[in-house]
């Protein structure tokens, strides 16, 4: 998440999120990469690192945002009237 800006004791609470933390050691992975090897194997190494961090955050998100059931949303399909009274018996089990 981008700040602009930031107050004087913001600054600490921004180091005590998770992610920052990742983001924060996977820039000082890379540059350590850069000065011991070259490069092209920091890029290599920090593409690994994000790629594994966005599968992460991908898997611990939850995939349901909102549950409905068939009294919140009723189907437009045209039923008879003893289809009607058993959905509207059962609906919130549906």
């Amino acid at each position: 998440m981008f700040r602009p800006s930031l107050a004087p004791d913001e600054g600490l609470l921004l180091v005590q999120e998770r992610q920052s933390r990742m983001d924060a050691a996977t820039a000082i992975l890379v540059i350590g990469v850069t000065v011991a090897w070259n490069l092209m194997v920091a890029v290599g190494v920090g593409l690994l690192l994000a790629t594994f961090q966005f599968v992460r955050a991908q898997v611990v998100a939850p995939v349901v945002h909102r549950r409905s059931n068939v009294a919140q949303r009723p189907s437009l399909r045209s039923r008879t009237e003893q289809q009607r009274q058993l959905l509207a018996e059962h609906a919130d089990r549906i």
